[in-house]
């Protein structure tokens, strides 16, 4: 094994100039790429939240009876919240409809089987009706929550 000896470069002003601004440059697109990737994380972490939530905000709205000043105070809040999830569902309906393919179809359909149907379906079941493992149905949902992501800050 040899020495590793120190090697010392000279720039000139010129080039050095130019070497710091290709740095400056190349750090402000990894940052802004990563502030990007964080914030779309988010994004999709509350579209999975307000997905999980919607048949118990739609159940709210549905109830009626013995309604609290609470609950009465949220009402037109919800309402907008179940009409902007329902938009951005139709959105993403059409995305997977013009995409054409059986996998974007599958996916709109694990949506509606895990989420807003009247039944709630689990992960395993929706797996087995589709013939596909959980791995398969977490890959969508990743998708779905992006996708959704995507629309529901549009509508």
């Amino acid at each position: 094994m040899g020495k590793e000896t120190e090697r010392i470069y000279t720039f000139t002003d010129k080039e050095l100039e130019r070497l710091v601004q290709i740095s400056a440059r190349e750090s402000i697109k990894a940052y802004i790429s990563e502030t990007e990737k964080i914030e779309s994380n988010c994004h999709k972490r509350e579209m999975s939240d307000l997905l999980q939530r919607y048949r118990e905000i739609k159940a709210t709205l549905r109830n009626t009876e013995g309604i609290s000043s609470e609950n009465d105070k949220k009402r037109p809040e919800n309402e907008r919240l179940i009409a902007r999830i329902e938009k951005a569902s139709d959105l993403f309906r059409i995305e997977c409809e013009r995409i054409g393919t059986p996998e974007s179809a599958r996916r709109f359909k694990v949506m509606q089987g895990l989420f807003l149907s009247d039944r709630a379906y689990s992960t395993p079941e929706i797996a087995e009706k589709y013939m596909v493992t959980t791995k398969c149905i977490y890959k969508d949902l990743s998708l779905i929550y992006e996708r959704m992501a995507f629309y529901f800050a549009r509508v």
